[in-house]
């Protein structure tokens, strides 16, 4: 029974064979915040979405001036170089960093599938539902293994409200069943930040 609350951010759990590569995209020389391998990501920095990787957050704004910003993908490592010339590549960036080449390799795309767990019980009527990221300046991450501690919300939203991911199946495993305490569920990108939707989305926010 998934009755523990250990959560580990978002594990790739079926990639199809075109979709699934990581991707690589830039992040800003001292960006300040921590990104850790399965943290949910988003692109900020003009209008139409291109620009530099910064961590997503439950309104889809990691300042909270805006919303319907949607998830660009999952963080799974970075490469830069540091302060002393080297080459550094990690599952994690850390915060206030300074390296004017680096790269993050993120999982996007709605075609791919996340393993994720629940702050709370979700139950087998909620698949097909959408739900957001628990929230921001909580879940964090370990530095010691480079991993997140996100998490999805249990109480979802309806399947039409643009929520960040959408709960299509549950870990079936032996140990997770639905309704447990922490349930852990499979997802995947409902509203993807380069598709058609994120970008009319993103647009019209403004960010």
């Amino acid at each position: 029974m998934s009755a523990t609350n250990a959560p580990f951010g978002f594990r790739l759990a079926r990639q199809p064979s075109v979709h699934g590569a990581a991707r690589v995209f830039p992040i800003a020389s001292g960006l300040a915040v921590n990104l850790f391998s399965g943290d949910a990501v988003k692109l900020v920095g003009t209008i139409t979405g291109e620009g530099t990787v910064d961590l997503a957050t439950t309104d889809g704004t990691r300042l909270g001036t805006a919303s319907n910003v949607p998830v660009l993908g999952i963080f799974v490592g970075c490469e830069y170089t540091d302060s002393t010339g080297k080459p550094v590549k990690s599952n994690m960036w850390p915060t206030g960093t300074v390296a004017s080449d680096a790269i993050a390799y993120v999982v996007e795309g709605d075609q791919n599938e996340f393993v994720v767990q629940a702050d709370g019980q979700i139950i087998l009527t909620d698949i097909g539902t959408q739900c957001n990221l628990t929230g921001f300046a909580a879940p964090g991450g370990s530095t010691a293994t480079g991993l997140s501690l996100q998490t999805v919300s249990a109480t979802p939203i309806a399947d039409d409200a643009q929520g960040q991911f959408q709960i299509i199946d549950f870990v079936r495993d032996g140990a997770n069943d639905p309704g447990d305490a922490y349930t852990q569920v499979i997802v995947r990108i409902a509203n993807p930040q380069l598709g058609r939707a994120g970008r009319t989305a993103q647009n019209a926010a403004g960010t």
